[in-house]
């Protein structure tokens, strides 16, 4: 009998288990027999969890896969172009020792710090965007919540963030390509810098690609997190604890 008793308590326990790690089974009522059953949490945790991407339509996990593609774009620009800072640093400090103790200036050594400024500028906005480093001016984050958030993002990188960006590549492109076609340098009559100007004519075109195809990302994670899909990455959900 305390055999039976025993397989019952536990078919009991399979189908009414609880989600905390101790819980009180009551499976013989009638005879007011009770039993104390330890289980991990870890083994039978029934909590609600966000879903996962593989439950999802196809197209949502295919844009998932793009967007995590653009990300790891970006990160292996930056991961490159921030060099251009320390190399900055250390021509900016050769052409003052040079004008100091020498006397000695090259022009294209100058134009050349202007060359690295910009690759870093433009080149990792798009990465800057994707750590949520950039300036925000979220007065009512804290207040509207994480799908309140979610569509305000949404919001602003369809209706703002693409159409600039579309706008300064459009405009942006042709200049780069006659430079580059007509070999044109960035000599002036300030300056006899002999640096190809399609280098740094390059750099917008390019980084507000970049960054229009991080913002698509970001769309595409904004969906997610309205679907229920995927919560918000933590840099997104930091400005709502913070606050």
């Amino acid at each position: 009998m305390d055999t039976l008793r025993a397989s019952e308590v536990q078919r009991q326990g399979k189908r009414g288990a609880s989600t905390e790690d101790t819980f009180l089974l009551d499976p013989l009522v009638a005879t007011g027999c009770t039993m104390r059953l330890h289980v991990p949490a870890a083994a039978i945790s029934l909590r609600a969890r966000p879903l996962r991407p593989e439950t999802e339509p196809l197209k949502m996990r295919v844009l998932l896969r793009l967007a995590h593609a653009i990300d790891g774009l970006n990160r292996t620009v930056s991961q490159f172009v921030r060099w251009g800072l320390l190399a900055n640093a250390v021509l900016i400090t050769a052409n003052a020792l040079s004008r100091k103790f020498f006397s000695l200036a090259w022009a294209s050594a100058f134009d050349l710090q202007w060359q690295f400024f910009a690759a870093v500028v433009l080149l990792m906005a798009a990465y800057t965007f994707q750590r949520d480093e950039h300036v925000r001016i979220d007065i009512l984050a804290g207040r509207l919540g994480e799908r309140g958030l979610a569509w305000l993002d949404l919001i602003g990188i369809c209706l703002v963030l693409l159409p600039v960006c579309a706008a300064l590549v459009w405009v942006s492109l042709p200049q780069f390509v006659i430079a580059f076609l007509s070999g044109e340098s960035r000599a002036t009559r300030e300056s006899t810098s002999h640096i190809p100007a399609w280098i740094i004519k390059g750099f917008i075109p390019a980084g507000f690609l970049l960054l229009a195809l991080q913002g698509i990302a970001e769309a595409i994670r904004c969906v997610a997190c309205l679907r229920g899909v995927l919560p918000r990455p933590m840099h997104r959900r930091r400005l709502i604890e913070d606050r």
